[in-house]
């Protein structure tokens, strides 16, 4: 038989649990122990929590060691364990919480009752976190009004870095989004690499990358994000992108510390991959670049800067980034993205109805979802402590 659940009434609460641990709580109420409000882990997390929240839980122990892992279930947590092993040191937070480095977990939510409008929800993490250092709010100028979903930070080397250890676990990200209901591509599943052998993978693919085009990615390219970052995905639905048929554009925006030299090797990479070649013009005094679909006019790639900012982005999406600098179809300016950015700007902001006219298209147009907007905030807090807090908009 499997574990028996029980039930006891007292004067204090209704306790529910196996019977061990019901026995063992009892015994503690009777005996006058150690309670476990009186551990200070647990009082350092629980004071980050919302005091108003009906639903809160702490969690901690074996339970807590794959916090994020544990969200996706399955096989997707050694997947995720993988890339915080590849990451190292370098992973800083974001590596700790895939390896399973937090010890103790507190959850709250908390939908706001009042208003009607919203639903919050926080998680605050024991683990060892560096401080999260403060974006450079420019780069949300570049965001044009139709972006769906935005994530900017202040550290552009380090979301390269990311993105490049990443780079071989591609083929399983169809097993990661399956979690999130998209339906997986069918196919053999292949067996996890070791966060070795993606090291050694990365090294050998830069270098034949360097040996082929004659440009260093680390040193050209990377090595010149020296700030903040905004990475956004634009719909177009009804006129996907030609050649990778993409129902979006996606569109980046970062801090360089020599723009020129930045864009001069992310072209020497590319026209290294492609007969075609990129048009050069300038847009309002910048730099345009354009590889274009062949026998076409329509925009591919786009790549160009504005001072000390790199933009590069799928289809005509640079195009509009730079009207949004100007002031023109800003995402800033919206109604929706001020609802979530009243006291600090979200570090990813997802405006649900887009995403899932985009993705999940309904038969007979577009449809109105139960959620409105996200974003999602996170910072370092004193104590080693790392809060992430959520908030949803009702329509």
């Amino acid at each position: 038989m499997g574990d028996r659940t029980a039930i006891a009434f007292t004067p204090q609460a209704i306790l529910i649990a196996s019977e061990d641990i019901l026995e063992a709580t009892i015994d503690m109420m009777l005996d006058g122990g150690t309670a476990l409000t009186a551990d200070p882990q647990y009082q350092q997390i629980t004071a980050q929590l919302s005091a108003e929240a009906p639903i809160t839980a702490y969690i901690t122990g074996d339970a807590v060691g794959n916090a994020l892992p544990m969200l996706l279930g399955g096989d997707n947590d050694a997947l995720l364990g993988v890339l915080g092993g590849a990451l190292g040191p370098e992973g800083g937070t974001f590596g700790a919480l895939l390896t399973g480095a937090p010890t103790a977990m507190g959850l709250s939510l908390n939908p706001n009752m009042v208003s009607l409008q919203e639903v919050e929800a926080r998680v605050v993490l024991a683990t060892e976190s560096g401080t999260v250092a403060a974006l450079d709010p420019a780069v949300l100028d570049f965001i044009p009004r139709s972006a769906m979903i935005v994530y900017s930070g202040a550290d552009g080397a380090t979301l390269g870095e990311h993105a490049l250890t990443a780079l071989p676990l591609g083929s399983f990200i169809p097993a990661a989004l399956a979690s999130f209901g998209v339906q997986p591509i069918p196919g053999e599943v292949l067996p996890l690499p070791t966060s070795e052998q993606i090291t050694m993978v990365i090294e050998r693919f830069t270098a034949a990358l360097g040996d082929t085009t004659n440009v260093d990615l680390r040193a050209d390219v990377l090595a010149h994000l020296n700030g903040s970052f905004a990475l956004a995905v634009i719909p177009r639905p009804n006129n996907p992108l030609p050649v990778w048929n993409l129902p979006v554009e996606v569109l980046l925006v970062a801090q360089v510390d020599n723009a020129d030299a930045t864009v001069d090797s992310l072209l020497a990479l590319i026209e290294s991959f492609t007969a075609d070649r990129f048009t050069r013009e300038r847009v309002d005094g910048n730099p345009m670049f354009t590889l274009t679909v062949p026998d076409s006019e329509t925009a591919l790639l786009q790549i160009g800067s504005v001072d000390n900012w790199l933009l590069i982005g799928l289809g005509a999406s640079v195009d509009a980034a730079l009207a949004a600098q100007r002031g023109d179809n800003r995402l800033t300016a919206q109604s929706r993205w001020s609802a979530l950015a009243e006291e600090m700007p979200p570090n990813v902001y997802v405006d649900l109805n887009s995403y899932f006219n985009t993705f999940f298209p309904p038969e007979g147009g577009t449809t109105q979802s139960s959620f409105s907007q996200m974003g999602l905030y996170w910072q370092a807090l004193d104590g080693g402590l790392f809060q992430i807090d959520a908030v949803v908009t009702l329509p």
